[in-house]
C-alpha cells in the first residue's frame, strides 16, 4: 500500500516507481492511484477482488489480472484521457497494493519472482484490455524510427559510392 506496505520489496518497488514519474504527471498519477485504491476497496468491488484471489491460477497471476481489470475500469471511467505516463506507474503501485493485500490474507508470499510474474501478467492483461496488439507496437516502432539521412553529395558522396 502506498506508504503502508510491510513487505520491503513492495516498499522499494513503490518508491522506485514513484520516483520515476515525471513531475508534470505527478498530480495525475496521484489521482489515478487514489481512484484505484477507492475502487479496490469499495463495497461494490471488494468482493470481486477477493474472488479474484481465489481463482484457480497462481495468486500472483490472479493479482496481476485483477489489477489490470481494475485499471480497465479506471480507463473507461476516464474515457481514455489518462496519460500513460501516470496510468502505467499507477498500475504498478496498485499491483503492490494488491500483492500486499494477498500476502496479508495468507494467499501468497511476495518474492522477486512472484512480483515479476504479477507485473508480467499485469502488463500483458493491460495490453489486451487497452487493445494494444503486437502489430500496433511494431507499427509504432516503425513510425518512431528516424529516416535514413540523405547520402552526402559532392566529393564526399562520390568517395562513398553515392
Amino acid at each position: 500500500m502506498l506508504g503502508k506496505t510491510t513487505n520491503t520489496l513492495l516498499q522499494q518497488t513503490e518508491q522506485q516507481t514513484q520516483s520515476k514519474v515525471p513531475a508534470k504527471f505527478k498530480t495525475s498519477f496521484d489521482r489515478v492511484v487514489l481512484a484505484g485504491q477507492k475502487l479496490m476497496y469499495s463495497d461494490e468491488t471488494h468482493s470481486m477482488m477477493r474472488s479474484q484471489l481465489d481463482a484457480p491460477n497462481p495468486p500472483e497471476i490472479n493479482v496481476g489480472e485483477g489489477v489490470a481489470k481494475l485499471m480497465g475500469i479506471l480507463w473507461k471511467e476516464g474515457k481514455g484521457t489518462i496519460q500513460m505516463e501516470a496510468f502505467i506507474p499507477a498500475s504498478l503501485i496498485l499491483l503492490c497494493e494488491g500483492m500486499d493485500f494477498a500476502e496479508k490474507a495468507g494467499k501468497m508470499q511476495v518474492t522477486p519472482d512472484t512480483l515479476a510474474a504479477a507485473t508480467k501478467e499485469l502488463m500483458s492483461s493491460l495490453m489486451q484490455i487497452l487493445g494494444i496488439t503486437p502489430e500496433k507496437i511494431q507499427a509504432a516502432k516503425a513510425q518512431a524510427k528516424p529516416a535514413q539521412p540523405a547520402a552526402p553529395k559532392g566529393i564526399i558522396g562520390k568517395a562513398m559510392g553515392a
